[in-house]
């Protein structure tokens, strides 16, 4: 399997770091804090950008808390809203999640995926869903698949 330029780009730069870090007299703790640092950089990178996203997105700085709001017309697309990776988390972290969806049209599937494993249906189509998901070490995120979808989103992690 060959990485793509800009992950081979990512891991000889972090390379350099932990040479330049291990050469300079850093400890222990500040190579694993800049190595976890770089994972939580990296886990952010899938996330949708407030600015190419319809509607009204607000996510808090770490992107795994905040408010997305939209009202839509035949709108087809599946992005990630809030989630990331981390190494720090506590092993039963838990995300509220306080969703509603008026399907005029179309389809509209709210889910959550954890890690490399297959995303999760947490409501399909119109409706409310109110939960919590696990937000363990690793990868982790909430999005939206729509396809033709119009009508109205309204979604809030904490």
């Amino acid at each position: 399997m060959s990485l793509s330029l800009p992950l081979r780009a990512g891991a000889l730069f972090l390379a350099f770091l932990g040479i330049l870090c291990l050469l300079g007299g850093c400890t222990k703790d500040s190579l694993l804090t800049l190595y976890s640092d770089a994972i939580e950089t990296a886990g952010a990178l899938p996330l949708a950008s407030p600015e190419v996203l319809p509607g009204q997105l607000e996510r808090q700085e770490a992107g795994y808390a905040g408010s997305y709001t939209a009202s839509l017309e035949g709108y087809t697309g599946e992005f990630l809203l809030f989630g990331g990776t981390s190494i720090d988390k506590a092993a039963d972290a838990q995300a509220q999640v306080c969703y509603a969806a008026a399907c005029q049209a179309g389809d509209i599937c709210l889910f959550y995926q954890l890690g490399s494993d297959s995303p999760q249906t947490l409501l399909q189509g119109s409706g409310a869903y109110e939960g919590s998901v696990p937000t363990p070490p690793g990868s982790c995120y909430i999005g939206l698949r729509l396809q033709d979808f119009s009508g109205s989103i309204s979604l809030c992690v904490q």
